[in-house]
């Protein structure tokens, strides 16, 4: 059974090399998750990463670094905010201090998310879905491992700062 992911665009403008796409996807019954997807100005399909952002960061963070350093060498790339991080930061969640079930609770959308991320990516027809990477940075280098190894699509891992978990997280051992 296919899933349907649904997208909600928030604005589009034109940026050196191509195109900044804000927005936000979903699919049925889940959360909406904010993203920015530069696609390059080609006509062809292009490749693509995922880019997953570190413990207590933001999509911007990766957008404006890698996702522009990808677009200048033709690759479209997709930043999203993680669980309790950038547009979806909750000050009332205190992530690693509090219930730890509530921790494994977020851990494990962040993963159901980052492989939605995946299948929105494939599906676009500006993508070639034989061409996907993801690349994570820190926490997201974990979430990169994770969805590489479940994701067949996934062509190319690229991980960097991926060390120990920060030893105030309960279950640190379990990820």
């Amino acid at each position: 059974m296919k899933r349907q992911i649904h997208q909600t665009t928030l604005a589009e403008r034109t940026i050196p090399g191509g195109r900044q796409i804000a927005l936000e996807f979903r699919g049925d019954g889940s959360p909406a998750v904010p993203g920015t997807l530069l696609l390059p100005g080609s006509s062809e399909p292009a490749p693509a990463a995922l880019l997953i952002h570190g413990y207590s960061s933001r999509k911007e963070h990766m957008e404006e670094s890698v996702g522009r350093a990808l677009l200048r060498r033709g690759v479209a790339s997709l930043a999203i905010d993680l669980p309790l991080h950038g547009t979806r930061r909750d000050p009332s969640v205190q992530v690693g201090m509090g219930d730890p079930l509530v921790l494994i609770r977020h851990w494990r959308l962040a993963v159901q998310e980052t492989r939605l991320a995946i299948h929105f990516l494939r599906a676009r027809p500006e993508i070639d879905s034989n061409r996907l990477g993801v690349v994570g940075y820190s926490l997201g280098s974990f979430l990169a491992t994770l969805l590489a190894a479940e994701e067949k699509s996934v062509r190319a891992v690229v991980v960097a700062a991926g060390g120990d978990l920060p030893s105030g997280i309960p279950f640190a051992t379990l990820a």
